[in-house]
């Protein structure tokens, strides 16, 4: 009973059209192949073909590390970017999506809307902000200039996003950006009465890492974990994953992802969910969304 009353409370999380749009475009250059159409046609669907395959690839590496790695094992190393100028270039990648005012279909403009409505009605009783995975801290900033007295630190693998951020925000002066390891980092801090942030980046990281994480992020003393991380279909198991406060193992999602029970990694970590809603953005995949979920930390 326990079981089915927790998958109620998270059943609006699981509200994704019943349409899979990522099918081999082949039967497309077939098509084509035996018709009049131009050859900028047949170049434009060997190129979606291409791209399909690169996301078959990773989406199948990440079943493959979810079957035969330990529930507690973890590599950092065999995650999200590859390199530092992977995450670099990601960065700018975003940055120029914000400097040309997001003018091809995805998620960023919707996201970073939400993100700073959700993040201001808790930033009025915090002092820090710890945005884990910063990338290029574009929402940091926005944050940083409403609310000056608070100490906002976004926290990266790479030391190039690092002084990329350093020289878009030096105006800012309670802006901070670490180049670390973020465990090492949250050791022997104390932050309390502060918020934990992060976006688009837990997906990339195994359920383990996360527990380890969010433990961390309790001794540090912060009183909030925001998290907006990616969702869909699994390609894994073709269905909407089914949150729930009790234990689940995670699944893969697509392109290197996952999806995790937040719920339930939030709750053995000391945090209950006060808030938990999908975001509909304006990705080209029908079934992309983005998991917006706060939690509180527990009384004693």
């Amino acid at each position: 009973m326990a079981n089915n009353t927790s998958n109620q409370k998270y059943r609006h999380l699981s509200d994704f059209p019943a349409v899979l749009d990522d099918t081999p475009p082949h039967y497309r250059l077939k098509k084509i192949l035996f018709s009049n159409l131009m050859m900028r046609r047949i170049v434009n669907s060997y190129e979606a073909f291409r791209k399909f395959e690169v996301s078959r690839k990773k989406t199948q590496r990440s079943i493959e590390k979810l079957q035969h790695r330990s529930q507690h094992e973890y590599s950092t190393a065999d995650y999200g970017y590859t390199d530092e100028l992977g995450e670099l270039r990601t960065a700018l990648d975003y940055k120029k999506d914000v400097e040309r005012g997001f003018p091809n279909p995805g998620e960023s403009k919707q996201l970073y809307n939400h993100a700073e409505l959700v993040l201001s009605e808790l930033l009025d009783r915090s002092r820090y902000f710890v945005n884990f995975g910063a990338c290029y801290a574009y929402i940091d900033s926005i944050l940083a200039s409403k609310f000056p007295d608070i100490q906002f630190i976004g926290v990266d693998r790479s030391k190039f996003t690092k002084v990329l951020n350093e020289s878009c925000f030096s105006a800012l002066t309670n802006m901070e950006f670490v180049s670390e390891d973020v465990l090492t980092f949250l050791e022997n801090k104390d932050f309390e009465n502060g918020v934990f942030f992060h976006t688009r980046t837990c997906c990339l990281l195994p359920k383990s890492f996360i527990e380890l994480l969010y433990k961390a992020v309790a001794k540090a003393g912060l009183s909030h974990i925001v998290c907006m991380e990616q969702v869909g279909i699994s390609r894994q198991t073709g269905a909407p994953y089914k949150f729930s406060d009790n234990e689940q193992p995670s699944v893969a999602f697509r392109w290197g992802m996952y999806i995790h029970n937040y719920p339930e990694i939030l709750n053995k970590a000391g945090y209950s969910v006060t808030r938990a809603e999908l975001l509909k953005t304006d990705h080209p995949h029908k079934d992309f969304r983005i998991l917006s979920i706060t939690a509180c930390r527990k009384e004693g």
